[in-house]
């Protein structure tokens, strides 16, 4: 991936995080990134198989999608 587009996802990742903090006072934010990081950790799960990284390298994209889906859910 080219570092722009890695630049890119991380700054996603880090704003949905931020939403998701936001959404202790706002919940309205709460399920809308979560449906944002969903993609976003399957795409990180494919990536880690595809490069046939160990297993273990991909369980925290992994940990963070599972949660997300319950976010995601519960929301």
């Amino acid at each position: 991936l080219s570092r722009r587009f890695m630049l890119m996802v991380g700054t996603v990742k880090v704003v949905m995080a931020v939403c998701l903090l936001a959404g202790l006072w706002y919940p309205e934010l709460t399920r809308a990134a979560a449906a944002v990081i969903v993609p976003l950790m399957i795409a990180a799960v494919f990536m880690h198989f595809k490069v046939r990284d160990p297993w273990r390298k991909a369980a925290p994209a992994t940990a963070v999608l599972i949660m997300a889906l319950l976010v995601l859910i519960s929301a």
